[in-house]
């Protein structure tokens, strides 16, 4: 069997948008032959989604339509029991290195969530699991040299700019923000009867037949 370095992207997709493709692009150019997007049954971190599972699945699965050869869907956090919140990501990664041993996972996530690392339950343990990609993401890029876990994790980091980033590093994205938009921002959009090109013409028709947002 093949094993292919796969960089994780965790969200809500509530709904999945531009911002999350060129995110997956930006993944694959740099050597990520699959891009997994994992869709969370409960962001610990947001509020409540505004859209059930089934709809944010189906709508992720309609804007992925052309990009399949190296994006997949993967349910694989929603059908994982997690008993403690605080140790999500961590139970995540452990349960995923364990039916997968020998794949090489980049777990991505924002300057944001890095900045405040250190209050994520078992944070210190999430490098022997993977490696890990931070995308700048203002006003928290600033921060990122002097966060604590770019502090803690000092030796640890890979300063490379191109290549899949090596397992048990951390590297911050050498790119700059791909696409200003948010699915909060959709969702107003949508809310206030405007149009977005954010999402494609199959998602908004979804979306009108389902009465989302």
């Amino acid at each position: 069997m093949t094993i292919h370095p796969t960089l994780i992207l965790g969200l809500t997709g509530d709904p999945a948008h531009e911002g999350h493709v060129d995110v997956s692009l930006y993944g694959h150019d740099l050597g990520y032959q699959r891009v997994w997007w994992m869709l969370t049954p409960h962001n610990p971190l947001k509020a409540k989604a505004m859209a059930s599972y089934a709809h944010r699945r189906e709508l992720a699965r309609l804007r992925i339509k052309g990009h399949e050869d190296y994006i997949e869907i993967s349910d694989f956090e929603a059908g994982m029991t997690v008993l403690n919140e605080d140790i999500r990501t961590y139970t995540l990664l452990s349960h995923l290195k364990t039916v997968y041993p020998e794949t090489p996972f980049t777990f991505l996530m924002g300057a944001d969530n890095w900045a405040s690392l250190h209050s994520w339950g078992r944070y210190q343990e999430l490098l022997n699991l993977c490696s890990i990609l931070i995308l700048p993401r203002e006003p928290w890029t600033a921060q990122l040299p002097s966060c604590p876990a770019s502090l803690e994790f000092a030796a640890q980091e890979d300063t490379s700019e191109t290549g899949i980033v090596p397992q048990g590093k951390w590297r911050i994205a050498h790119t700059h923000i791909l696409h200003e938009g948010s699915s909060t921002s959709v969702r107003k959009v949508l809310k206030n009867g405007e149009s977005t090109n954010g999402l494609t013409a199959e998602q908004l028709a979804y979306i009108r037949q389902h009465h989302l947002y």
